[in-house]
C-alpha cells in the first residue's frame, strides 16, 4: 500500500462516521449577514452525522447513532494498519506517516471532548444524543491512549480548542461564493452524497441542499477534503 492511500485510509477512519455540530457562534458579527439564507439557517446548531458511507445527514433519529458504537472497532482498524505500516515501511517513512496520523488524531480528540462539553449550550438534544457525543469522546480518548501503549508516542499535544473553532472564521470565502451561487442556481444538488459519489436519499432530512457547502464544511471544518 502506498504511503499517501495508507494516509487516507487512516484518516477516513477517524471521521467516518462521526456525529458533530457546527455552533453559530463561531461566525463572526461582521459575517452575520450571510446567514440570513435558508440554507444557512439549516447549517448551524444541528446535529448531524457524517455516515459510514461518507454522506451527510442532519440526524433527526436515533437509529443513525447506532453506527458510532462501531467507531471503536473502526479505530482499532486504525492501529492494525499503523503495526503493518511499521514493519513495511522505512524509519523516515514510518515516522512521517505517524507524524500525519497523529495531527489529524489530535484534531478529532479536541473537537469531540469540546463538542461533549458544550453541545447542550448550541443545540436542542436529548440526554441520549448527549450520551452517544460522550461515547465519541471516549473512543477517540481509548484510541490516543492505545496509540501511545503500543507505539511509544505521546498524543497529549491536543490542538488548542479555539484553534479548532477559528478554522471557519479563517476561510470564510466558501460562503460568499455559495451565496452568489444561490441566487443564480435554479437547481439543487444533495449535501448527503457518497464521497465522489452522488446518491438521492428521501429518509432524511438534508443539512444543506448545496453541493458546495459539504466540501465547505469537509475541507474548511473537519480539514478531510483536498
Amino acid at each position: 500500500m502506498a504511503l499517501e492511500d495508507a494516509f487516507n485510509d487512516l484518516r477516513s477512519n477517524l471521521y467516518k462516521p462521526l456525529i458533530f455540530f457546527i455552533p453559530k457562534s463561531l461566525i463572526p458579527e461582521s459575517k452575520k449577514e450571510w446567514l440570513e439564507s435558508p440554507e444557512f439557517a439549516q447549517l448551524f446548531n444541528k446535529v448531524a452525522l457524517i455516515e459510514k458511507s461518507g454522506e451527510i445527514n442532519e440526524l433527526k433519529s436515533c437509529p443513525g447513532l447506532f453506527q458510532i458504537m462501531e467507531k471503536p472497532s473502526i479505530l482499532n482498524g486504525n492501529i492494525f494498519l499503523l503495526s503493518d505500516q511499521k514493519a513495511a515501511l522505512n524509519s523516515f517513512q514510518f515516522n512521517l506517516l505517524m507524524e500525519k496520523y497523529l495531527e489529524q488524531l489530535r484534531f478529532y480528540n479536541t473537537i469531540a471532548k469540546w463538542m461533549a462539553l458544550h453541545i447542550a449550550e448550541h443545540c436542542e438534544i436529548d440526554d441520549n444524543i448527549k450520551s452517544y457525543f460522550e461515547l465519541q469522546d471516549d473512543f477517540f480518548l481509548n484510541h490516543s491512549q492505545e496509540i501511545e501503549a503500543k507505539f511509544k508516542i505521546d498524543t497529549t499535544t491536543l490542538t488548542k480548542p479555539m484553534d479548532v473553532l477559528e478554522h471557519v472564521e479563517k476561510d470564510l470565502s466558501p460562503f460568499e461564493k455559495l451565496i452568489e451561487n444561490n441566487k443564480s442556481q435554479n437547481g439543487i444538488t444533495k449535501l448527503g452524497r457518497q464521497m465522489g459519489q452522488t446518491k438521492t436519499r428521501k429518509t432524511k432530512p438534508v443539512l444543506v441542499t448545496n453541493q458546495e457547502a459539504e466540501d465547505f464544511l469537509l475541507k474548511s471544518v473537519f480539514n478531510v477534503l483536498d
